[in-house]
């Protein structure tokens, strides 16, 4: 993960909880905006096995 992704992690950790719902609320309506390419069989596994 790239630094600016981690940094943006840490601040959202530091926001309250209703500032964190209202954050990954609007984050969520923007990735839905996305067209994303259909995931393979190993990128799933890859995933699966991730931490």
């Amino acid at each position: 993960m790239r630094t600016a992704a981690q940094s943006l992690l840490h601040a959202f950790d530091r926001l309250s909880k209703d500032e964190q719902r209202e954050v990954a609320s609007e984050i969520l309506g923007r990735i839905l905006q996305i067209d994303y390419p259909p995931l393979d069989g190993e990128t799933l596994s890859r995933r699966t096995d991730e931490p």
